[in-house]
């Protein structure tokens, strides 16, 4: 999640729940927004937002971070992963091997059997 998507989040609460937060309250908005912002910023928003829209139909309360994160996995590999110019960039950093220092399908095979067991490929 990305500190844009918490500010928009926030606003979504708020919409749900107007005594949550005073959104023209920019001090209160950064000042929630950073402790939040600890909290959330390894989950996936749409995730979040689905949680929101759940728990909106059930309580009359504003939620916790707690009540949005509940059941939900950490997506700390969503940080790792490049967009399509980084890849790319990535991608034209590495020069394919010369084909007589390539590997054969049966170099290959043994490779694989010798880390995986040889049952793995049958």
């Amino acid at each position: 999640m990305t500190k844009q998507e918490l500010f928009e989040l926030l606003k979504e609460i708020a919409e749900y729940y107007p005594a949550f937060i005073d959104v023209s309250d920019k001090d209160a908005m950064v000042t929630r927004a950073k402790v939040w912002y600890r909290a959330l910023e390894k989950f996936d928003i749409d995730s979040i937002r689905d949680k929101l829209a759940d728990y909106a139909t059930k309580s009359e309360y504003p939620p916790k971070v707690s009540d949005l994160v509940k059941g939900l996995n950490i997506q700390d590999v969503k940080h790792n992963i490049p967009g399509l110019q980084e890849t790319k960039q990535i991608i034209a950093q590495y020069k394919p091997l010369p084909e007589e220092d390539r590997p054969t399908q049966e170099q290959i095979r043994q490779m694989i059997a010798d880390r995986l067991g040889k049952d793995f490929l049958k």
